[in-house]
């Protein structure tokens, strides 16, 4: 199936025009010819005269000629097919964009800066937006200062300024309701919104929720048509905006009864897929589903991989899977329960510990007793996750045992844990 494109105008109406690549596309070509068949049969046909016979013969000598170069023309646009524009007019009432489209949002930012980056926004109050490194490479753009590439920043930006990388590949995610100018973009609870930088302006990538602009009725509802069957089909899309997004998505969708027909998908994408951004997509997608089997496939993609970035957003997604698997109480015995504790504590990011703390708070009761149970191991790697696993899970029933661990633990690293999981610990009742 042939991606198509959507693009949504922006506040002052301006649109992308299809480009001289798409008006030679093989559906120009067939509507242009068909044009010139319906005039040809509205017109006289001209009477023969003396010269009549030889005409026809040079006609059908050029045909001859000509119409093989035509039909090459067409071919070649059936290889290289263009995403077809369709422009959405603020006088459209249907604003939830088809799931096969590629989607194109003015996010107008105040200020961009060329290059590739990454990173993600969300509401601080009063009007303010904080952009967050949480993820492999993710770099900020400080007011006022140079970037910060890769440091655990917090840069807080007014209503009037908001910079963000402008090259082609920058990322940027949203987290909550974030507002400046005429846009304002709104992630779904326990969600991410996510924009990916295209040729012809920011494509929304996955998750759920809605932007309203100034110049349309409604909210464009984004991600919310998207389920596992239709993710898997666009993981064969020849658009690999729309196969990252959907890799990703399955992440977020797979229930434990899809995991047997998603998991092989998304495996042959992490290691087959010629596009670095869509195997990090697939990664991302194994690491979200996050069990044992995930974890292994990871761990063998990770070697082959030539990659950099990939190979970090890998190790991302490894360790997500460690967590889950901490949390679930299913840690394997002796070394392999080992590796998979250090994992975890080597490779979790910001983003990771999110996720993670929003696990534990949805399995509750049994997540805080498998990490209970796991900090009176005797392996120091198994005892240091888990109490970092209770902190990031503020699990107020564990304070007791993570002081005690912090004063008298004869492992410097898992005291040292203890202590930094303290912070995040509410006060015993």
């Amino acid at each position: 199936m042939t991606p198509s494109q959507m693009v949504i105008p922006g506040a002052n109406g301006e649109t992308v025009s299809p480009s001289s690549a798409q008006r030679s596309s093989s559906a120009h070509w067939r509507l242009h010819i068909s044009r010139c068949a319906a005039r040809h049969r509205r017109e006289e046909r001209p009477r023969l005269g003396v010269f009549g016979g030889q005409g026809l013969l040079l006609a059908l000598a050029a045909a001859i000629v000509i119409l093989p170069a035509v039909c090459r023309c067409a071919l070649a646009a059936e290889q290289n097919p263009t995403p077809k524009v369709n422009v959405a007019s603020a006088e459209n009432t249907s604003l939830s964009a088809p799931v096969e489209e590629r989607v194109i949002v003015p996010l107008a930012f105040t200020e961009t800066r060329r290059g590739t980056g990454s990173f993600s926004m969300m509401a601080m109050g009063d009007g303010r937006v904080a952009s967050i490194p949480e993820r492999p490479s993710d770099s900020l753009i400080p007011v006022g200062g140079s970037s910060n590439l890769g440091k655990p920043l917090l840069t807080i930006h007014g209503p009037s300024r908001t910079e963000v990388w402008s090259g082609r590949g920058s990322e940027v995610r949203f987290a909550g309701s974030v507002a400046w100018g005429d846009v304002r973009v709104v992630a779904a609870p326990e969600s991410q919104l996510c924009f990916k930088k295209a040729n012809e302006g920011w494509a929304y990538l996955c998750g759920v929720g809605t932007v309203k602009l100034a110049n349309r009725r409604q909210a464009i509802s984004l991600g919310d048509k998207r389920t596992v069957d239709s993710c898997l089909g666009l993981l064969s899309s020849e658009d690999p905006i729309l196969r990252e997004g959907a890799a990703r998505d399955l992440g977020r969708l797979t229930s434990e009864v899809d995991r047997e027909r998603v998991v092989p998908g998304l495996s042959a994408l992490l290691t087959g897929d010629p596009d670095a951004s869509v195997r990090r997509g697939a990664a991302e997608g194994l690491g979200l589903i996050g069990d044992e089997q995930c974890l292994e496939t990871l761990g063998a993609a990770r070697g082959p991989e030539d990659n950099d970035t990939t190979r970090l957003y890998i190790a991302e997604a490894r360790a997500l899977c460690a967590g889950n698997v901490i949390i679930s109480g299913h840690l394997p015995a002796r070394r392999d329960g080992s590796d998979i504790a250090r994992l975890y504590s080597s490779e979790k990011t910001r983003w990771i510990d999110v996720l993670l703390a929003k696990r534990i708070k949805a399995q509750g009761a049994s997540a805080v007793s498998a990490l209970m149970e796991l900090v009176e191991s005797r392996n120091a790697r198994e005892r240091r996750a888990a109490v970092e696993l209770l902190g990031v899970g503020k699990c107020r029933e564990a304070r007791q045992v993570v002081e005690r661990l912090s004063r008298r633990d004869r492992d410097s690293r898992v005291r040292s844990a203890a202590k930094d999981a303290l912070k995040n610990l509410p006060e015993s009742r």
